[in-house]
């Protein structure tokens, strides 16, 4: 049985900003009129040289956000799968470099266990597949190593990449390498 997909015609989860990137992006219509959230932050997209760049950048954001204050909780890195080819290791490295700089993690998709246990009232950030957030939403969302995707693509690379940038309402980053 196949399943049908719906996107709401108005868009007031995500500030103005991301609703337009987002349907800039993809190839979708974009009316302003039907641009209802907030005002937010431009989208940012970054492209590093490495990985320990990229780590490095996330933290510095992260941790810029909660000095700032806003609450960890309301702060999700997500990414697309564990099994990302050269991405292999990309949450366990991004989880260890979050806390070895004093910010609490929660992995929300490590594990049968953190998926049945995962709170979103917990004050940590949120590292997560972007499966495992699915109708959840986050003041900030940094997107890392998603598979590129070509406007106006029906594909799986295109469903991933919406439902990943859709779960920011203020401020979202995509992080990938050269």
């Amino acid at each position: 049985q196949q399943m049908k997909e719906h996107r709401l015609r108005t868009s007031y989860r995500n500030s103005v900003q991301i609703s337009r990137y987002v349907a800039n992006a993809l190839g979708l219509p974009c009316d302003d009129a039907q641009l209802l959230g907030p005002q937010g932050q431009k989208v940012q997209k970054k492209v590093f040289s490495d990985m320990s760049a990229l780590y490095g950048h996330v933290v510095a954001r992260v941790t810029d956000l909660v000095r700032g204050g806003c609450p960890m909780a309301e702060i999700a890195v997500i990414y697309a799968s564990r099994k990302m080819g050269e991405w292999h290791d990309v949450p366990e490295r991004l989880r260890d470099t979050l806390e070895q700089h004093g910010l609490m993690v929660n992995w929300a998709a490590e594990d049968v266990r953190s998926k049945r246990c995962y709170d979103i009232t917990t004050d940590s950030v949120t590292l997560s597949t972007v499966h495992s957030v699915k109708g959840m939403d986050y003041a900030y969302v940094f997107l890392v190593g998603m598979p590129p995707v070509k406007s106006g693509d029906a594909g799986y690379a295109e469903k991933l990449a919406y439902v990943g940038m859709t779960r920011a309402r203020l401020g979202l980053e995509l992080c990938g390498l050269r």
